[in-house]
């Protein structure tokens, strides 16, 4: 919790989960979820819809997911989607969508992992940004389950467990209680009796904090380029700052946490501001929702800094050099994005957190992986 940058991370999501908290008792998310019932009035539509405010959160998936599930959820129940489909639909374009955008919490996690990654090696002449560019178009994964949803969604085709779910739900009666497992979330939280709904109170809130991440993220770049040693990109951003050039460039040295950080913190501002100022809540009412928000996310920040341990452990104890010097010069090197794919699977599920597993996986893979081509 020390580290700066997993501080950063844990504070982003728990200001997050306030603003969600904010939104919804204002009304916000309802009154969203109303416009959208509007539009989505087929199981078909309904999951586009939520596949396409899926790609617009694009800049963190538990963002994501707390932001598009919500909204979605009274929708679907109200045209008999499973939850189980929702919850897939919307964990399905959570990660796949923040794994292969250039701006997201993922890629300023993988940019360091990355580049510690390559200075663990010898190597000091690449970017972590410039690397993971060149990853994009091998993120299979991410890429074919976008596909996949569209498809699955238009064809509304269904195996498995998810079909015998699809069923249940298309046969359910308008007036049955739908049961779910009992979890701590934002079920629970309703609007205001007796507010007017606006979805102006979701859009302002959830738009500042996209268009503050992507202004914090490009101010932080800026002031670190500036304020470093590098003449070349100080040149960049002294001539063309706002070129695409000068944003990539600057996007590339941004410090992620502390930029989202930053913005989830003006968005809160601004989500209490409007709760107050409509006269929906009183200050300290809305500062209490906006605990109460912060609370539900408890549970994400006790993941990650378990996964985090367990990655800075099995860095200090030199996994990775023994995983090298063992299977270095024994195993084919066509058998090692299998192998790192499985145990990514494995570990993702044991943990419950890509962050937790990028944080174990990197520090292993990238020294394995270079040893096997070197050698």
């Amino acid at each position: 919790m020390s580290d700066p940058w997993n501080a950063g991370i844990i504070l982003q999501c728990l200001l997050i989960g306030g603003i969600i908290q904010l939104v919804t008792k204002m009304g916000g998310a309802k009154a969203l979820a109303d416009e959208f019932a509007k539009r989505a009035d087929t199981p078909k539509k309904a999951q586009l819809f939520t596949w396409l405010l899926g790609l617009c959160v694009f800049f963190d998936d538990y963002a994501n997911s707390l932001i598009v599930g919500p909204i979605m959820r009274p929708v679907m129940d109200k045209l008999h989607v499973s939850r189980q489909k929702l919850a897939f639909v919307v964990d399905a374009t959570a990660a796949p969508v923040a794994g292969i955008a250039i701006i997201s919490t993922w890629i300023g996690l993988e940019i360091s992992l990355i580049a510690s990654g390559f200075q663990s090696v010898g190597v000091t002449n690449v970017t972590g940004f410039g690397i993971f560019l060149q990853t994009i178009p091998y993120r299979f994964y991410n890429i074919f389950i976008l596909i996949f949803i569209v498809i699955s969604a238009l064809t509304l085709y269904e195996f498995g467990p998810m079909k015998k779910a699809e069923q249940k739900a298309r046969a359910r009666k308008e007036d049955e209680e739908i049961v779910v497992l009992e979890a701590p979330g934002f079920e629970e939280v309703q609007p205001v009796e007796g507010i007017k709904l606006s979805v102006w109170n979701a859009i302002i809130p959830i738009g500042t904090l996209i268009v503050g991440t992507l202004i914090a993220f490009y101010w932080s770049g800026y002031t670190t380029i500036l304020g470093g040693e590098d003449q070349a990109l100080i040149a960049i951003m002294k001539s063309s700052p706002l070129s695409f050039n000068g944003v990539y460039t600057a996007f590339s040295q941004a410090d992620a946490s502390v930029a989202l950080f930053q913005a989830a913190l003006l968005a809160s501002i601004v989500a209490m501001v409007m709760a107050v100022g409509e006269k929906i809540l009183t200050i300290e009412d809305a500062i209490s929702e906006w605990i109460g928000g912060m609370k539900t996310i408890t549970i994400t920040g006790v993941i990650l800094l378990l996964a985090w341990s367990l990655g800075s452990v099995i860095g200090e104890v030199g996994t990775a050099d023994y995983l090298v010097g063992v299977l270095g010069n024994s195993i084919p090197a066509f058998i090692v994005p299998s192998l790192i794919f499985i145990l990514g699977a494995v570990i993702s599920f044991a943990t419950g957190t890509s962050y937790g597993t990028m944080s174990i996986l990197m520090p292993l893979a990238i020294p394995l992986a270079w040893a096997i081509s070197s050698g």
